[in-house]
């Protein structure tokens, strides 16, 4: 292949994640954690370095050779300058709001490092596609609203909540699909019911201590039992992953208004302080 030929290939291929559903269980947790509270700069300042992480993630695949030695060798370039980019805006931004926020929203936002690290060498074991991994993944990026929330002064019981919501109802979409492609193979669902029947019990669990963070993720958690029940064509999965993704959204625009009830009320109806997002 001549040089033209390989930049014309390396241009066509994006370096986007091709991983579709993890946009929406980043963006969804992410944006309601934003809007469900008011907006700082730390907290905008962890919101732009999850996103760079996320992003970074196919370009380190693409240099780590994960994705095949034809796309290191075509694309090896282009991923070498977006990976620098991405993870230096990561550790610029996530460096500065550590600097300027609190005790508890520093750890908050170190542990969420953590997890992401884990999910990182999840990935390149290869483990992130079995159903455990997407699951895991799932609550990483759902756990990326934790710190968020906080810089925003939302008391933590409810951003651990929220987190924890999104987390299981992000799991049932994972069994849900699981389950829809094993049938199709086998005639049974596998592990897929098993996973759903763990991922309700955890919402059941919530529901006493949290419930509204678990009535905001209702919808997303039922149409993913109907659809492990149904058990639709695998060929319609790009329409079912398109069904979750507009449920997801239902799911935090119910989080945002959710939220704001809880945390500028507080139980005799007097607006609830929350803690300062400064040192």
């Amino acid at each position: 292949m001549t040089t033209q030929a390989r930049a014309a290939a390396a241009t066509n291929r994006s370096l986007a994640p091709r991983e579709h559903g993890a946009y929406g269980q980043l963006f969804a947790p992410m944006l309601a954690s934003l809007l469900a509270t008011r907006i700082t700069f730390t907290s905008l300042a962890f919101a732009v370095a999850g996103v760079c992480a996320f992003y970074a993630h196919e370009p380190l695949l693409v240099l780590s050779g994960q994705r095949g030695a034809r796309a290191e060798r075509e694309l090896l370039l282009p991923a070498k300058r977006r990976a620098a980019l991405l993870l230096g805006t990561f550790f610029v931004l996530g460096m500065a709001g550590l600097w300027i926020s609190n005790a508890q929203t520093r750890w908050a936002a170190v542990g969420v490092g953590v997890l992401g690290l884990s999910a990182a060498i999840l990935s390149h074991l290869e483990f992130l596609h079995s159903a455990f991994g997407e699951a895991w993944a799932g609550s990483v990026l759902a756990a990326l609203g934790v710190p968020i929330a906080l810089a925003g002064a939302m008391p933590v019981r409810l951003a651990i909540a929220i987190a924890l919501a999104w987390s299981l109802a992000f799991a049932a979409g994972v069994f849900a699909i699981k389950g829809v492609i094993s049938y199709r193979k086998t005639t049974t669902r596998g592990g897929a019911i098993w996973g759903m029947i763990a991922v309700v019990t955890g919402l059941v669990l919530e529901l006493k201590w949290a419930s509204g963070p678990v009535m905001a993720v209702t919808p997303l958690t039922l149409a993913s039992v109907l659809l492990l029940i149904r058990v639709p064509s695998p060929k319609a999965l790009r329409k079912i992953g398109w069904t979750l993704v507009g449920f997801t959204v239902l799911s935090a625009a119910l989080m945002v208004l959710t939220a704001r009830a809880r945390l500028f009320e507080s139980p005799i109806g007097q607006p609830a302080a929350g803690p300062s997002n400064t040192r």
